[in-house]
């Protein structure tokens, strides 16, 4: 279903952006191409809030009901968190820190090792899973 109001702000005007084509569910690997679920997706922009937006409201569980993905089981992936950690150890100690789409938390474990505040958010069921191994 399109989306009608800007999610930010409410206004009902949009301007037309990038065409993303057809997307396939997060985690969904298919045999053939597009041979499971796919939207067509489009960025807009909200001509008051200039949030920038999908043109589609989509469920969560029709998204997320597949998504197996953890970060932690990417070594490139770690090592490039540890870059991160590095970069941002360098601002100051005890940072409050909110990471949006967090995955498993593997950034976030890094950064609260070493003595960081940190909030994670994700919308699939990854992080959930995750905070109850720790």
């Amino acid at each position: 279903m399109n989306i009608k109001v800007c999610r930010g702000c409410g206004h009902r005007k949009f301007e037309k952006g990038f065409c993303l084509g057809n997307v396939a569910d997060a985690g969904d690997f298919q045999e053939k191409k597009f041979s499971g679920r796919v939207y067509s997706l489009t960025l807009i922009q909200c001509v008051k809030c200039r949030l920038i937006q999908v043109n589609k409201k989509l469920d969560r569980n029709d998204i997320y009901d597949k998504y197996s993905y953890t970060s932690g089981t990417n070594p490139t992936l770690i090592k490039h968190f540890e870059v991160i950690t590095e970069e941002i150890n360098a601002y100051g100690s005890n940072l409050k820190i909110l990471e949006i789409g967090c995955n498993d938390g593997s950034l976030l474990s890094l950064l609260a090792r070493c003595g960081h505040h940190c909030i994670g958010i994700d919308p699939s069921d990854i992080a959930k899973q995750a905070n109850k191994k720790n």
